[in-house]
């Protein structure tokens, strides 16, 4: 007979581990944490636009303005902060910074996501390399792929003329 008194035979029929003169097993099993789902992730179509001055000076400064415009269906998240690419293109060969760099987009200014059909303006600027031979270049500025926005729709060229320092 179980009473309040009685703590009764315990789980299982082994002994309960508040009764001293009886003895009690313990039995731990190992498990394995499982972590959230991740989201499916879609990358977004983009439009992105470039407002260039129409010349620049080798080894100067390029000052510019991307607009960047969430043309897809979902917002696009930005953590982690999309990189991007900018280049020049002499002679149907692209010009790469001289050392290895990686841009982040600002995106403390543009908030955590961008809104369907939101557009966003970024000035940025860009040190020019002075081995640009004077004459029309192309720049060329993109979203690298891996981030919110497919990458084949995250890009923009313009034309400059390279004039001397």
């Amino acid at each position: 007979m179980v009473t309040s008194a009685s703590p009764g035979p315990g789980l299982g029929g082994t002994p309960r581990c508040d009764q001293a003169s009886s003895g009690s097993t313990f039995t731990a099993y190992a498990f394995v944490p499982v972590p959230p789902p991740t989201p499916v992730y879609e990358p977004q179509v983009a439009s992105v636009s470039l407002s260039v001055p129409p010349t620049a000076t080798t080894g100067g400064d390029l000052a510019f303005t991307v607009t960047l415009t969430n043309m897809g269906t979902v917002p696009a998240v930005l953590t982690p902060c999309p990189t991007y690419t900018e280049d020049f293109i002499v002679d149907a060969r692209a010009l790469k910074p001289p050392a290895p760099q990686q841009f982040l987009l600002n995106c403390a200014a543009i908030g955590p996501a961008l809104a369907p059909g939101t557009s966003i303006s970024l000035l940025m600027h860009y040190t020019v390399p002075a081995v640009l031979p004077p004459g029309p270049v192309e720049f060329v500025w993109g979203l690298d792929p891996g981030g919110p926005f497919d990458a084949g729709t995250a890009v923009h060229r313009a034309s400059i003329t390279m004039t001397g320092p």
